[in-house]
């Protein structure tokens, strides 16, 4: 028979007591965000005794300062992490079709094609996105649940996206993930779930002095300490699992959101989704979410020092945010238009990679010398594989005998086939937020309310009803009082105080705003900052100014980039530094840094400068077409025969273009822009010699005759002569509106063409 799914101080006093009096656990879970309710659901689902014991509320660490997204591993696809993105894609699929479909919904997600996306960031978004279609199907989740991405219209951009700019708006890609309607419930459903199967969830008690079998417990309520043993100690304690394993070596990360009322983004259906300049596989969202808020989010940077119970962010990440998203929107955002923000530390594993954001998102499982097995890393879309895979670590260490895992087709407390053991029938008439948080469970929070007009809203302007309030206390572990319920999980909708919920006139002065939770509204300085920002603001990001060469001898120029290449070439991008550069092309370093600021630029020129020896610098003007042509065949690189050292630089740079735009930007123009810009200019020259030598025969006879008896002794060409005979639909009239037209090519010569075009492009994939 099920177990009751309430969390309250009743159940919570017996279980503290009979932990005390000694009773033999199977596993101890240390942590309570969701990992750890995640391994306590998955043990107490295959019949293990098990207690998670967390020191503040559920959810209280990072848990709860999410993107509130399921993600499909789209991000980790574009840096070649697979089987990071694959497992999203599974995970993804399990939450919204079997473990919470109440919880989980599909979000679209829009990218706007504005001027400022060049078509080799367009290629490389639409590319991920039918990627992510891939990932989708291989995950078995169906189309009626996460809609394939396509093209749409600009009028269809501007519907989602109100206030994104219309000037040069060529349509948009619009794909979909995986939303939730919020990340602290989710825990708790899952931590409820875990005490439906018979787990002990235990807030409040912390945990100290843990070996591979025991741990130091103490009730902060009481202050009462005492010693458990289990046959496994996991530590799910996030960016805190120094704390419990010292060994454990992690690199937290800060990731920033910022709050806004949705009507600044005008009632947004989607979110909008904005490149960041510089990167080629991350973006900044601006994603619609409940209370009629807007979040923009977010940031990936180093949080070294002590960690904080509560993460603050840093102007530069409010500022870095708002330029972003700025390049998108018609009218700018300015931090007046900011309500709150909040912070969240992601517990990276310490891989010395210079960049956070480059910093692998997979987890790993670590037993301690003391015997803790530790589980760290990870991402909250696979909270149910990662708590799977530690606990069967944890099996296999301890030789437990436990039944198979049972998650994967788990459902939720909520969820249309897990209403509770307490359903109350269907929720037709109560509040849609209400059953949006809440479920098949929605009515059971109803009738069990004992408070006065339960579907009330607690307060004006929030959608909370004062029976969740209630059931908080009652069914989700705040047992404490209600003020410590407000600052808990549900604090990603509910304000700090029912006064605090009324909204108030937004006020220009720098005072704070109303506060709300996750939001966890902080605008203290935001005003200060809006008024350097109008001046002489130093956080304001100026666009990057090349340091005047000065006195510089250029004779070195050619040596710098050629041995820019021989480094690409011997040991790829990755491994190229400025000192080997220098050292190849025995200078100082110094000598490159002052004509180059990065790495990156350096390979970039050198990419220009190899161009020249590798293909037409110049358009041909041979004084016809055909000759143009075959100038222009003749001087396309014959890659199929390039001898190794060519291949590497190709792929080498290739690779990297997918992380750096100066690099994308120069094989853009190595293998499209000036190609095109070529044959351009050879048309054009080819319109002028036939204007210049006046009309020829009548065009639809040439077209009627087709392009071999069109061809004129002269070799003079328009831009027609690509079509070698016109359209019976179009008749002779349209052939005279097109103008004089020209020899057309022959099949051979246009296929010669393409095998050039072919190649070069090929030869750079």
């Amino acid at each position: 028979m099920p177990n009751s799914t309430a969390l309250n101080g009743a159940r919570r006093t017996a279980e503290v007591t009979a932990l005390a009096d000694g009773e033999a656990l199977d596993v101890l879970v240390i942590g309570g965000g969701i990992t750890g309710v995640g391994i306590a659901l998955d043990a107490a689902s295959r019949g293990m005794r098990v207690a998670l014991v967390e020191k503040h509320d559920l959810a209280f660490g990072t848990s709860r300062w999410s993107s509130k997204l399921v993600h499909g591993g789209l991000r980790y696809l574009a840096s070649g992490n697979v089987g990071i993105a694959r497992r999203s894609a599974i995970e993804r699929g399990i939450l919204m079709t079997r473990n919470a479909p109440h919880l989980v919904h599909a979000m679209p997600q829009l990218v706007p094609l504005l001027p400022s996306m060049g078509h080799v960031k367009r290629a490389l978004v639409r590319t991920g996105f039918l990627a992510g279609d891939a990932l989708r199907m291989l995950a078995g989740t169906p189309s009626s649940t996460l809609p394939r991405s396509r093209t749409i219209t600009a009028q269809r951009v501007v519907e989602m996206a109100p206030t994104v700019r219309r000037d040069g708006l060529a349509g948009g890609f619009l794909a979909y993930d995986g939303q939730l309607i919020d990340d602290a419930r989710l825990v708790v459903a899952v931590a409820r779930t875990a005490a439906q199967h018979g787990a002990r969830i235990l807030t409040y008690v912390g945990a100290s002095n843990a070996t591979g079998t025991s741990a130091r417990l103490t009730d902060q309520r009481s202050g009462q300490s005492f010693d458990v043993s289990a046959r496994a100690v996991i530590s799910a304690a996030g960016v805190w699992g120094g704390q419990i394993d010292p060994s454990l070596k992690l690199r937290p990360s800060r990731g920033t959101h910022l709050v806004f009322d949705a009507d600044v983004f005008g009632n947004p259906t989607a979110a909008l989704t904005i490149p960041i300049p510089g990167e080629l596989n991350r973006f900044v969202f601006a994603m619609p979410e409940q209370l009629g808020r807007v979040y923009l989010g977010l940031t990936d940077e180093d949080a070294p020092g002590p960690i904080p119970d509560v993460p603050e962010p840093s102007s530069q990440e409010i500022m870095f945010l708002l330029d972003t998203v700025n390049t998108a929107l018609a009218t700018k955002l300015e931090t007046t238009d900011v309500i709150g923000t909040y912070a969240g530390l992601r517990p990276l594993i310490d891989t010395g990679e210079g960049r956070t954001a480059d910093v692998s998102r997979d987890h790993a499982v670590v037993e301690s010398p003391s015997g803790v097995i530790s589980v760290v890393g990870g991402k909250l879309t696979e909270y149910r594989y990662m708590a799977e895979d530690v606990l069967n670590r944890a099996i296999g260490l301890r030789h437990l005998r436990p039944g198979d895992c049972r998650t994967r087709n788990l459902p939720l407390i909520g969820a249309p086939t897990n209403p509770g053991p307490c359903a109350q029938g269907p929720a037709a008439g109560l509040p849609a937020s209400l059953v949006a948080r809440y479920g098949a469970e929605a009515a059971n929070v109803i009738t069990t309310a004992t408070c006065e007009r339960p579907t009330e809203a607690v307060a004006d302007g929030i959608d909370v009803t004062r029976a969740e309030f209630e059931y908080a206390v009652t069914h989700e572990g705040h047992w404490m009082s209600t003020t410590s319920w407000i600052a808990g999980p549900e604090s990603a909708w509910c304000p700090k105080t029912v006064s605090a919920l009324s909204p108030s006139p937004r006020s220009s002065s720098p005072g704070p705003h109303r506060r709300s939770g996750t939001e966890s509204y902080r605008q203290n300085g935001l005003h200060a900052m809006a008024v350097e920002r109008a001046g002489n603001d130093p956080l304001k990001r100026a666009p990057r100014v090349r340091r005047s060469p000065g006195r510089l001898d250029r004779s070195l120029d050619a040596v710098i980039l050629e041995a820019a290449l021989a480094g690409v070439a011997e040991n790829g991008y990755d491994q190229l530094s400025m000192d080997d550069i220098a050292s190849r092309a025995r200078v100082g370093k110094a000598a490159i840094y002052r004509r180059w600021p990065s790495k990156a630029e350096v390979v970039a020129d050198a990419i220009a400068h190899w161009r020249r020896g590798v293909g037409p610098v110049d358009p041909p003007n041979t004084g016809s077409l055909r000759g143009d042509i075959d100038a222009l065949v003749a001087a396309v690189p014959d890659f199929e025969a390039a001898d190794q050292a060519t291949i590497r630089i190709i792929v080498g740079v290739a690779t990297a273009a997918m992380h750096h735009p100066v690099l994308a930007a120069a094989l853009d123009d190595l293998v499209l822009s000036r190609p095109r810009q070529l044959i351009r200019v050879m048309l054009d020259h080819a319109v002028a010699r036939a204007r210049s030598r006046g009309p020829g025969p009548d065009p639809h006879t040439r077209c009627r005759d087709g392009p071999q008896r069109a061809a004129g002794d002269d070799g003079t060409a328009s831009r027609s002569s690509l079509r070698p005979a016109c359209s019976r639909r179009r008749g002779p009239a349209a052939c005279h509106r097109a103008g004089p037209v020209s020899p057309a090519l022959s099949a051979k010569r246009l296929r010669r063409l393409c095998l050039g075009a072919k190649l070069m492009q090929d030869g750079t994939n």
